[in-house]
């Protein structure tokens, strides 16, 4: 559709003051949130599914929002590892207490109940119990620079995937230890780290919010405007390709013997859903 309407000042109005179903309200998983990627070791800002910005080294920021609160978010996927591939996950929690909305088949009503979410679902390629759903924290950060330079800065959504998951419980417990009780008030300084294998963050306090930046950092967090379609669109982990992650042997709880269903970089596969 490509017509150009000229809409009447009355309309506007009466558009406005209306609880009518919303123009908006028709899409059905369209939106996305601009995101970081980590591929390469590097933070990749990824709009519309273009990349926008390279950061090469440490990227500093305010956290104004995570997801889920308590807990970690889920993601599930079977088969093989397909470079190629850009589908969505089989299954995907936003709360880790059950599927999303846009999940067709889930494995399970809940992820408490699910066999995937269990440690023994999967085993490592070093013999480990390993879980064939992975955890992830969704961070919501907005660069440090934009504070100062606008008034409204943009947020992206940056996936904490399993293997930063300690490093950013670390954090909190130096943030607490700090008086500092949300992250939305301070720059926090994100790298690598350089004795990782995979893709690992690390977390630092670099210092405090001017008043004015409080202000404004508080009302993105406070709004969370993300809220509104997060579990509707697929918010998948960022991985990396510093080298390939572990393989896992996948058990399936119905058969006494496992089926092997290679997920050798999954965090790849995440990557490349956009």
């Amino acid at each position: 559709m490509s017509k150009d309407i000229q809409i009447p000042d009355y309309l506007k109005d009466m558009m406005e003051n209306t609880s009518a179903p919303k123009t908006d309200d028709m899409m059905s998983g369209g939106m996305s949130v601009p995101r970081i990627s980590l591929k390469g070791g590097k933070f990749r800002f990824k709009s519309e599914g273009e990349e926008v910005e390279v950061v090469k080294d440490n990227l500093d920021c305010v956290i104004v929002g995570m997801m889920p609160t308590h807990g970690t978010a889920k993601t599930y996927y079977e088969g093989v590892y397909d470079s190629n591939s850009s589908d969505p996950p089989n299954c995907s929690s936003s709360d880790g207490i059950s599927p999303d909305s846009w999940v067709s088949n889930p494995v399970s009503q809940t992820c408490a109940t699910c066999p995937n979410n269990k440690f023994g679902s999967a085993i490592s390629i070093g013999g480990k119990k390993s879980k064939a759903c992975r955890d992830s924290k969704r961070l919501y950060i907005v660069k440090a620079k934009d504070m100062k330079e606008s008034e409204r800065p943009p947020y992206w959504l940056l996936n904490v995937t399993v293997s930063s998951l300690k490093p950013l419980n670390n954090y909190s417990t130096d943030l607490k230890k700090a008086g500092i009780t949300t992250p939305s008030v301070v720059i926090s300084r994100l790298g690598f780290d350089d004795d990782a294998d995979y893709p690992k963050l690390t977390f630092e306090l670099l210092g405090i919010l001017n008043k004015d930046m409080v202000k404004t950092s508080l009302k993105i967090a406070e709004e969370k405007e993300w809220d509104n379609f997060s579990s509707t669109t697929p918010a998948l982990p960022s991985g990396g390709n510093k080298q390939a992650l572990p393989s896992v042997e996948v058990i399936e709880p119905e058969a006494e013997k496992p089926s092997k269903v290679s997920s050798e970089e999954v965090d790849n596969i995440l990557e490349s859903w956009d």
